[in-house]
């Protein structure tokens, strides 16, 4: 059973475990991500899986909570590039499937305060900036 995401403030963070999955880019159709979703990767060997620190995770509410960064519409076919999988007490609090270019956010569950979980210019760029904070602090690892 999914609980939900009850983040309020940043020590609230403190108490779930969030993984950022990325998946190959590919640039002809998969059909190992026909019909799948994010928590399907999770334990698959060919993607790459990085943990957000307390600040990235604060971050992330920022974005799923602004109904500012989302607007109406989709991207037609949903095609799964990544996403987030959100762990608390050690088991499945939720997860969000990106696609479409990371434009396009499906909630599991449900987040009614991103619409139809289409970014909008705003919240595309505050996604670029997270993911760009994640890939400089894992390019920087040993």
């Amino acid at each position: 059973m999914i609980e939900g995401f009850t983040w309020q403030s940043l020590e609230d963070t403190n108490s779930y475990f969030v993984q950022y999955i990325a998946l190959p880019r590919v640039n002809k159709i998969d059909s190992n991500r026909k019909n799948k979703e994010v928590i399907d990767f999770v334990e698959a060997q060919h993607v790459m899986k990085y943990e957000l620190t307390n600040t990235e995770e604060y971050f992330l509410l920022h974005l799923l909570t602004d109904s500012n960064s989302f607007e109406q519409g989709d991207c037609g076919t949903f095609w799964l590039e990544g996403g987030f999988v959100f762990y608390k007490n050690e088991q499945l609090a939720g997860y969000i499937d990106l696609g479409c270019g990371y434009s396009q956010w499906l909630f599991h569950p449900e987040n009614k305060l991103t619409r139809t979980g289409n970014l909008n210019e705003h919240g595309f760029w505050k996604i670029q900036a997270l993911l760009d904070n994640i890939n400089k602090r894992k390019s920087e690892q040993p």
